[in-house]
């Protein structure tokens, strides 16, 4: 038996150095959690744009107008061409004013507005 315990303590000794990898697992609900957690609040900024600017739109100009995105404080609308996508542009200035002063200064930086297709 002596000479396998040697052995051992000898293959131990020789495989020290190596490197060893923590254990990086974690429960699928951990990383449940911290994808939620980071993106939540995103979400959160997503939906209170969305509910100012329907609280802001007038009703006639909310069924011509969608938000297709919000990234980077740009909000990406989609606008039905003609007169409607006109009246947008004379009013984007003023509702990204209450959208900031609703959402906060630095969160909107500008609607970029876009034709709707087909």
């Amino acid at each position: 038996m002596d000479k396998y315990v040697d052995q051992d303590e000898l293959l131990k000794g020789a495989t020290s150095w190596q490197w060893r990898r923590k254990e990086t697992t974690s429960s699928i609900a951990d990383s449940g959690r911290k994808y939620l957690g980071f993106n939540l609040r995103r979400l959160e900024q997503s939906a209170k744009i969305v509910d100012a600017w329907q609280e802001l739109l007038p009703e006639e100009m909310a069924a011509h107008c969608e938000i297709k995105t919000v990234k980077n404080g740009i909000i990406e609308v989609e606008v039905d061409s003609g007169a409607y996508m006109h009246e947008m542009r004379l009013m984007s200035n003023e509702l990204v004013e209450h959208l900031r002063e609703i959402c906060g200064e630095g969160k909107i930086k500008k609607l970029k507005l876009v034709a709707k297709s087909g």
